[in-house]
């Protein structure tokens, strides 16, 4: 991690405790049921919530990615990542699990020159050639910097349902149009999907958030 890097994770370590600090000042001066352990104990609260968002970004940025990206240039190979998509129920907060990829990469300009690229693929990264690399960094990010206006993808499900997006449950069954019409029942089924295609999805993480949808990922496929 370099030292700019470090230098933003402690003030916003400390930030925090400061804040949680105060707020618990002005709880005890204003609500007096609010007794110093419960204050106390608030305040140990917020730092530990502080402390564990710290060593979470310290950990992701503590060169995992360089070390991965430079064993990719070794090879030959591009390195592609994607931020965590709210898609089906899990036992555990996804807000644990979700950061932006701007705040993962960040600790590579200190090393690298990130300069965005016209390189694509058939999906939807955005691509940067890297300093000193033949690699390309290529970020897929559904939450930080929504792509929907260049998508042009739909998927076709082992079921034989076609769903428009991948963040919407809205699908056409494929399947049973064949089965009962033949390859001429698809035409117009096909149609009306692009038609339905929607604008954008709508993913949301945070605390309390419901999923986009209730199938996960490995139910529709790539």
């Amino acid at each position: 991690m370099g030292p700019t890097r470090k230098r933003d994770l402690t003030a916003a370590t400390v930030l925090g405790a400061v804040v949680g600090y105060m707020i618990v000042v002005l709880l005890y001066r204003y609500f007096p049921p609010i007794d110093v352990w419960t204050g106390v104990s608030l305040l140990a609260v917020a730092i530990a919530e502080a402390a564990w968002a710290f060593y979470v970004r310290a950990k992701i940025n503590d060169g995992e990615i360089g070390d991965m990206l430079r064993w990719c240039d070794a090879r030959g190979m591009d390195l592609t990542l994607i931020e965590t998509m709210p898609l089906g129920e899990v036992a555990e907060d996804r807000t644990d699990h979700y950061m932006p990829l701007h705040e993962a990469i960040a600790p590579l300009r200190d090393d690298y020159d990130l300069l965005p690229i016209d390189y694509k693929t058939g999906g939807p990264a955005r691509y940067f050639g890297v300093s000193g690399m033949r690699a390309r960094l290529g970020l897929i990010t559904p939450m930080s910097h929504n792509f929907c206006d260049g998508c042009n993808r739909m998927r076709i499900t082992c079921q034989g349902r076609i769903y428009m997006c991948l963040g919407h449950e809205d699908h056409i069954d494929l399947k049973t149009a064949f089965r009962e019409g033949g390859p001429a029942a698809l035409d117009a089924l096909l149609d009306q999907a692009l038609l339905a295609k929607p604008l954008r999805h709508e993913f949301a993480i945070g605390r309390g958030e419901a999923p986009a949808t209730i199938r996960h990922m490995s139910v529709t496929g790539g």
